[in-house]
């Protein structure tokens, strides 16, 4: 934010002045923040586009858990 110095102004005594940026590249802290957030607005839609893709996604047990029945009926057995 202080290196902007495109559009940013001094104020000297009762008015603004441009700072002087001969010899400087051209840096523009609106453009830096706008382009910035653009950016960081694509990453979340795409993180929240793959959350929504892979909760449809079946998922597999990967180890066996005792505590879990598929007979909702506790101490009947079917063979």
């Amino acid at each position: 934010m202080w290196k902007d110095n495109v559009k940013a102004r001094i104020l000297v005594g009762d008015h603004y002045e441009r700072i002087d940026n001969r010899g400087e590249e051209p840096f523009n802290a609106q453009e830096f923040f706008v382009q910035r957030a653009n950016v960081e607005s694509k990453q979340t839609k795409r993180q929240e586009k793959s959350k929504r893709h892979f909760s449809n996604v079946f998922e597999t047990l990967s180890r066996h858990v005792p505590s879990l029945h598929l007979d909702s009926r506790k101490g009947e057995h079917h063979e």
